[in-house]
């Protein structure tokens, strides 16, 4: 099994009796990214704005621009910001 991110990065959430383990808000933001330049996704462009909008002084930018420049998506990272 494929998992993206850092493991140390990684979020339990618990809904009523279930519990889901997340990968976190920076590698969920370049998984978006990947997928707006890699592939062409309005859909996952527009997502990764809203998520930097809403989650702007949350992240953890050092990260998030590292793992941005491994995949090749910091210059739209840049343009989003």
């Amino acid at each position: 099994m494929h998992r993206a991110g850092d493991m140390a990065r990684v979020n339990l959430i618990e809904f009523d009796s279930y519990q889901v383990y997340c990968i976190g808000l920076e590698d969920l933001l370049i998984d978006r990214l990947n997928a707006a330049v890699h592939w062409g996704s309005r859909e996952d462009r527009r997502w990764a704005a809203v998520m930097l909008r809403v989650y702007r002084d949350e992240l953890d930018l050092e990260y998030l621009c590292m793992r941005a420049c491994e995949e090749k998506v910091r210059s739209l990272l840049d343009k989003l910001w």
